[in-house]
């Protein structure tokens, strides 16, 4: 029964029918070109509109649009070195006036949405109630590597308190840089800021002016574990050590402990890495960004590398050093002339010790002991590889790397827009995939149906 389906279907009238469906789909895709062509047509390279900026110098035109080299296409949300991973304006729908807690992700006391803003109709406002005031958030995906958190204040009086305002940027809950309005008398005006948890010296930054909103940039490098602060749109000030190591940026938080109905404002908060680029390899986070950008990726640390010859350096550099003793410098384990990342690698036992103790024999022979030398090696060296896997494979790090890695896919997809504008912007490329896939469907089904005609007698 199943032979008689396959031979009706491998007809000439069969075959006509397909190519009948694939006449009907091009007719389809043509309709389709022409109709995103009128609507391309309508759009208007913006800001707000990056995606209708069809060349370089459209795009470069804006202010907060960004070509990514070389044939595009034309991004938003980069400005400068940045980009903007997380963007909160705190205006509707995503948020509503009245208490903050619970909207969006927000973990506060008595922090409240409200319509003293910089920017747009809406900000959060971090006052005092009964006790001091919190607003906090803790971002899904982590920052790794060189990147920026900025963010627009008000406050409508000086605070008293020797408590005063805090705005703290950590990983986890650790604090990796503090910057404070104090309440210390005869200081009430005043900004400052250090890094660290609580410890170390507080850098003056600014005479804060009330009734009027104020800018705060902070640059952090977990690659030297230092971070820098700027205000308003001065020059930075230098790079400080920070007291505590760390590995990313993934949570923002503020403080007001000082007197009930003093408004301390925070508008448009702004979190992420520098701009993915041959220059800045670090700055890329996943294996799309990383390959795209012409870099090398690492995907046992996760890391984006300057491509070609490594250097031999911590954590992801142990791979390229070529001798026992940068290995050691750097804290790596050279084992099997190879750099290990992670502990000492379990001793083996040498043969001839383990067979004195576990055989009945005093020596062994020629061939036992020349398989023995075969053998050792390739037990060292995976041993070492094990070892290596075990300290690095953490599940919930494996998790975060798995989700990062995972945004390239839609990276990849995304790779159909430079074809696109390539082309004028029409939508070349999603037609050619559509028409690519039916056509390798009714291909793969032809061979499957001859394979079957073949075997079946």
């Amino acid at each position: 029964m199943v032979h008689d389906l396959i031979k009706k279907l491998n007809t000439a009238r069969f075959k006509s029918i397909v190519n009948i469906v694939l006449f009907v789909m091009l007719i389809l895709f043509l309709i389709f070109v022409l109709f995103r062509a009128e609507k391309i047509n309508a759009q208007v390279c913006s800001d707000e509109d990056c995606g209708a900026c069809l060349s370089s110098e459209t795009c470069w035109a804006t202010d907060y649009c960004f070509w990514n080299l070389p044939l595009g296409p034309c991004i938003s949300f980069i400005e400068y070195d940045y980009v903007i991973r997380y963007f909160e304006d705190f205006e509707q729908p995503a948020y509503n006036i009245g208490y903050l807690n619970g909207q969006n992700d927000w973990i506060s006391t008595s922090s409240t949405v409200s319509s003293n803003s910089y920017n747009g109709d809406q900000a959060i406002n971090v006052h005092r109630e009964l006790t001091s005031d919190t607003a906090y958030k803790t971002y899904f995906s982590k920052i790794y590597g060189k990147g920026f958190f900025d963010f627009y204040f008000s406050i409508n009086e000086y605070p008293y308190s020797p408590a005063g305002i805090e705005i703290l940027l950590r990983s986890n809950a650790t604090t990796i840089a503090h910057c404070k309005i104090t309440g210390v008398a005869d200081q009430e005006r005043f900004l400052y800021c250090n890094a660290g948890d609580f410890a170390g010296t507080y850098y003056f930054v600014a005479d804060v002016s009330l009734f009027a909103w104020h800018k705060i940039t902070i640059e952090f490098d977990p690659y030297i574990d230092k971070i820098r602060w700027r205000y308003e749109n001065y020059d930075f000030y230098d790079w400080v050590d920070t007291f505590n190591d760390f590995d990313y940026i993934n949570q923002v938080y503020f403080s007001n402990a000082t007197q009930v109905g003093l408004f301390f404002g925070i508008d448009d908060i702004r979190l992420g890495s520098f701009v993915c680029s041959n220059e800045n390899c670090a700055g890329c986070i996943t294996a799309g960004d990383c390959l795209l950008a012409g870099c090398h990726f690492d995907y046992m640390s996760g890391d984006c590398l300057t491509i070609g010859a490594g250097i031999c350096g911590q954590n992801a550099g142990l791979q390229f050093c070529d001798n026992e003793v940068d290995c050691e410098f750097f804290g790596g384990n050279w084992v099997a002339d190879y750099c290990f990342w992670g502990e000492q690698p379990p001793t083996i036992t040498p043969f001839i010790e383990y067979y004195a103790s576990n055989s009945n024999f005093d020596i062994p022979t020629g061939f036992i002991q020349s398989l023995a030398d075969f053998i050792t090696p390739i037990i060292e060296t995976t041993g070492g590889f094990l070892t290596s896997f075990k300290d690095i494979f953490d599940p919930a790090v494996a998790t975060e790397k798995g989700m990062l890695f995972g945004s390239a896919i839609p990276l990849m997809i995304g790779y159909t827009g430079i074809i696109n504008d390539f082309l004028g912007g029409l939508p070349v490329a999603e037609g050619l995939l559509a028409f690519i896939i039916v056509v390798l469907l009714i291909s793969v089904f032809r061979i499957v149906v001859k394979l079957i005609h073949i075997i079946k007698p």
